[in-house]
């Protein structure tokens, strides 16, 4: 039980970092837009894990070959996006809460999920278990990561977006150090 724990964590740690950038352009505090977040990491999370768990080695062998460039385009485009609006002078972050967005997002925060799902499926775990675990510890930590992105909107106002979109494309450095595939850029 521990290992799915601690799997559920740290297949949550992209999804939570990029709510807090979504948590950042929140005009009021509520609880539709984190719900709706936590809802699209969370389900998106335990989808690929369910997808890897189905397609074993497959899977995850065909969609390792290029998921960490998908990821990186995705965050890359979303973040660029919110640069040039921060660039052009808008007054707000610009982060989209629309589906499509979302949508985007929850797949580029997921896809390292359909190699976790591979390996449960390997070893052996108790599927329903560790989907619940998965997809439940994404959407509190997402749904968390929204409301923490409102209260530090606070105190980095005018440069959330700025701040945002730069993490975004951090994170998808980072998926591409993670598989080799870009390490002699990698210093961090």
């Amino acid at each position: 039980m521990l290992n799915i724990l601690m799997i559920s964590l740290a297949l949550a740690m992209d999804s939570f970092s990029v709510a807090i950038c979504a948590g950042t352009s929140l005009v009021k505090p509520g609880f539709k837009k984190p719900l709706l977040v936590g809802f699209y990491f969370g389900f998106f999370q335990a989808l690929m894990a369910f997808l890897g768990w189905l397609g074993g080695a497959w899977t995850a062998e065909k969609i390792g070959e290029f998921d960490h460039w998908l990821a990186f385009s995705l965050l890359l485009f979303i973040g660029a996006k919110m640069l040039w609006s921060f660039f052009r002078g808008g007054e707000n972050c610009s982060f989209s809460f629309s589906h499509a967005n979302l949508f985007a997002l929850a797949i580029a925060t997921s896809i390292d999920a359909v190699g976790a799902g591979a390996s449960l499926a390997f070893v052996g775990e108790k599927l329903f278990f560790s989907l619940i675990s998965i997809g439940l510890v994404s959407f509190v930590l997402s749904f968390g990561g929204v409301r923490m992105g409102k209260i530090l909107s606070r105190y980095i106002r005018n440069y959330a977006e700025l701040l945002g979109g730069i993490m975004l494309i951090i994170i998808g450095i980072k998926l591409l150090c993670e598989h080799n595939a870009f390490a002699f850029f990698c210093i961090f």
